[in-house]
């Protein structure tokens, strides 16, 4: 799509090629048409960008990945957050009155949602090439936009809504009167995390691609705690004894690797795309980690790894100690499984498959991003 921002430029490249025996009528009638000629079929099939409003901002630049998180705290359920992050298409992430107007369109199945979808990328594509109309837009229909602040804040304790953490994927966040918005809704592939209570969800995808590997479920210290994956055949057991079961089996444990080593190489790509400059160090710190990880999934009890603490942050090292699935358990809690058991999303149940804590493997992790840190400064 041609960048809204540069609409105005557009408007003064084709008027000069008007003849001067054309007059000023020409050129208004340029400026008419332009909204047709920018806002194709092409524009209005994707979501709604505000990308023209950031000219001359600071925007990803020459990164292949976006490195900036955003966050927007919205009153939904946890049965809808976990439906939303595994992508299904029936749940939008909106204002209120969108969403009514979403749940009306409903009623026409797949076409009317689409038709509501391209209506107002059309409205809000239209508004960017017209002088003066993206903030009139805003001031008649708030409720096309999402306010957004810039880092990924922390829920409160006492916070009922979830926080969702955003990366402007496709550049299409934008600012109005000097704050920064998404227009109409969110896309799953733009969150990052989402933070409900003391859980999050933790979106881990290729870095450069930005395709789904995997939705973690973890503590509020990014501690794994599992993984959630569609069951066509019905909703997974989701009694403890089966899912202590699943933690014990080679393929999970294999999972939770997984799971680490895409964390690592998400962290090396935000550091080399922050810091090119330090390139071997940080490919070597990357392999290091990576190799040290691999090591410990087949020689968890080498003396080599004693030195990792295998306790939560701030625990005391004498006294008694909660076990790892006690502690897992206590995290989870009877809400995340009740809002799991409502949860489905493409015409399949979503389950959950459990990964036992392991504070002495998360503690290698965390010594990684911390030395990535000072290595990329």
């Amino acid at each position: 799509m041609v960048c809204g921002g540069l609409a105005s430029i557009l408007a003064l490249v084709l008027a000069s090629s008007v003849r001067a025996d054309e007059g000023i009528g020409a050129v208004l009638n340029l400026n008419d048409s332009l909204p047709q000629a920018v806002c194709d079929q092409a524009a209005v099939s994707r979501a709604p960008t505000l990308e023209s409003t950031r000219l001359g901002r600071a925007a990803r630049g020459s990164t292949l990945i976006p490195l900036q998180d955003y966050s927007v705290k919205l009153e939904v359920g946890e049965s809808q957050v976990i439906r939303f992050v595994m992508e299904d298409p029936g749940i939008l992430l909106a204002q209120p009155r969108l969403l009514d107007l979403w749940e009306a369109a409903r009623g026409r199945g797949d076409e009317g949602l689409e038709s509501l979808k391209r209506k107002i990328s059309l409205e809000v594509c239209t508004a960017q090439v017209t002088p003066g109309k993206i903030q009139s837009l805003l001031d008649h229909k708030p409720d096309l936009f999402l306010p957004l602040q810039v880092g990924a804040t922390a829920p409160k304790a006492e916070e009922s809504a979830a926080r969702f953490v955003l990366r402007d994927v496709e550049e299409r966040y934008g600012v109005v009167r000097g704050k920064w918005w998404v227009a109409g809704w969110v896309e799953p592939f733009e969150v990052r995390e989402v933070r409900v209570g003391r859980r999050s969800y933790r979106r881990l995808a290729q870095p450069i691609t930005n395709q789904l590997r995997l939705i973690q479920v973890q503590d509020g210290e990014g501690l794994p705690l599992g993984f959630l994956y569609l069951s066509p055949e019905g909703a997974a057991p989701a009694a403890w004894p089966a899912l202590l079961a699943q933690a014990d089996s080679p393929a999970n444990r294999r999972k939770r690797i997984e799971a680490y080593l895409l964390q690592v190489e998400e962290a090396a790509y935000e550091a080399l795309a922050r810091s090119p400059a330090k390139t071997e160090g940080i490919r070597d710190l990357q392999e290091f980690y990576k190799s040290l990880l691999n090591a410990y999934q087949i020689y968890p009890d080498d003396p080599r790894f004693a030195g990792y603490s295998d306790r939560p942050t701030g625990a005391k090292k004498a006294g008694p100690r909660e076990s790892p699935d006690a502690e897992a358990k206590r995290l989870l809690g009877a809400d995340f499984f009740e809002a799991l058991s409502r949860a489905q999303a493409r015409g399949s149940h979503v389950a959950f498959s459990y990964f036992r804590p392991d504070r002495r493997l998360h503690a290698i992790f965390t010594e990684y991003l911390k030395r990535l840190a000072t290595t990329a400064q």
